[in-house]
């Protein structure tokens, strides 16, 4: 959900051959729930008991407000960067979407898509079009429709329903040729499986089972997913707070799994995947007070880890002491810094950074979404914070600047 100062961040180019559909049954992979994926040994920190937590320093750059769209705003919408505009769609805002463009600082809005509105679905862009599917739309429960926005021609088609029950809150992800989808709620899977559709050929195939246990999807933790280039790194969080996170990768070249093990990482809420490039980034997304969560040993385990694929190893990522500059809201990756809404994690220095305050003054909201907009990180819809819910249909943007880069 893209730069960042003179070097500027750009989406990162995922390039995949295309895949045939496979007629032949999913067959599960040999997941290895009891191996501990361990420390890498040039990053491996004392416990976080035994040392300061870092100091947060002032990452610079400058907001500005993003007037209200022609959408409710709110929650349960997914927010998508195409290049040129920021596409939002679904939850309160019905069959029509709304754009905004950067340069202009102005909304208009979508054609009316041939799908109910809906919450909890995947929204991918494969560089032509915005492909949703899935989510759940109230009494009509988990859904295995989808359909595909052209912005150019401002036009919607409609997905071939995918095999199998609906998903709700599962991770998508476009490899350059397929959407991939696994996880997700609503379906009586005990183990993670998924699908991808290929929009050339506009059909699904199913993909084998991971052997993941399946995350706790209706709770606050969930299946999160990243995509390397290579393969989708899939972590699962079966739910509890003395859970361990377990990993496995999956191949759509050979439509093969390998097993990553069990990650040295806590249960948290909102969990977050993001690849920066070496490293798949695993953070939660509203983890506030601490980033190391309490276990009956006393010896505590991190809620936030950086897992390398290639060497097979984890570092912990410790969050800075103070923690009130973190609100609410998505992480997202910007080819350089993690951003989250309020701070920026830096992972080749390992060092945070604090946003300067909007306007001179927090801007408060829940539910927020957030995405790379070009430079810019986007921190749209939501509600105004209090106990009454109030939907929010406007924003704020954020260019950030790190050291002069």
């Amino acid at each position: 959900m893209r730069g960042l100062g003179s070097a500027a961040i750009a989406a990162v180019a995922l390039l995949l051959c295309s895949m045939t559909v496979s007629a032949q049954s999913p067959s599960p992979a040999a997941a290895a729930p009891n191996v501990v994926v361990p420390l890498c040994p040039l990053a491996s920190k004392p416990s976080a008991s035994l040392q300061p937590a870092p100091t947060a320093e002032r990452i610079d750059g400058s907001w500005r407000s993003i007037p209200p769209a022609p959408h409710p705003g709110g929650s349960g919408h997914s927010i998508t960067w195409t290049g040129q505009e920021l596409i939002v769609w679904g939850g309160e805002g019905g069959r029509r979407g709304a754009a905004w463009d950067p340069d202009a600082n102005a909304w208009r809005r979508t054609a009316r898509s041939p799908i109910p509105s809906r919450s909890g679905h995947s929204a991918v862009w494969t560089g032509s079009e915005l492909i949703v599917w899935g989510g759940g739309a109230g009494d009509q429960g988990r859904l295995t429709d989808g359909a595909a926005y052209d912005p150019g021609r401002d036009s919607w088609r409609r997905l071939p329903d995918a095999p199998g029950p609906g998903r709700w809150n599962q991770p998508g992800a476009w490899t350059g040729s397929e959407m991939i989808v696994v996880g997700g709620a609503g379906t009586e899977e005990a183990t993670v499986g998924g699908l991808a559709y290929d929009p050339v050929a506009d059909a699904w195939r199913e993909i084998p089972d991971s052997g993941l246990p399946r995350g706790d999807e209706g709770g606050t933790h969930a299946t999160v997913a990243a995509w390397t280039g290579t393969e989708l790194v899939v972590v699962s969080y079966p739910g509890g707070r003395t859970a361990r996170a377990v990993a496995a990768a999956y191949d759509p070249f050979g439509d093969t799994w390998r097993s990553i093990g069990t990650l040295p990482l806590a249960a948290i809420e909102e969990p977050d995947a993001h690849w920066s490039g070496s490293e798949v980034l695993l953070v939660g997304a509203s983890t506030r007070r601490s980033w190391r969560n309490d276990t009956p040993d006393g010896l505590g385990i991190p809620a936030s880890v950086a897992f390398d694929p290639g060497a097979g190893c984890v570092r912990e990522i410790t969050y800075p002491a103070d923690t009130s500059g973190v609100l609410s809201g998505g992480s997202v990756w910007s080819g350089r810094l993690l951003l989250l809404y309020g701070r920026a994690y830096d992972p080749i220095t390992d060092t945070w950074h604090d946003f300067p305050q909007a306007g001179g003054r927090r801007d408060h909201r829940q539910f927020a979404s957030t995405v790379m907009a070009g430079n810019e990180y986007v921190v749209w819809g939501g509600a105004a914070s209090g106990e009454t819910y109030v939907p929010l249909d406007d924003g704020i943007a954020f260019l950030p600047e790190v050291d002069g880069r």
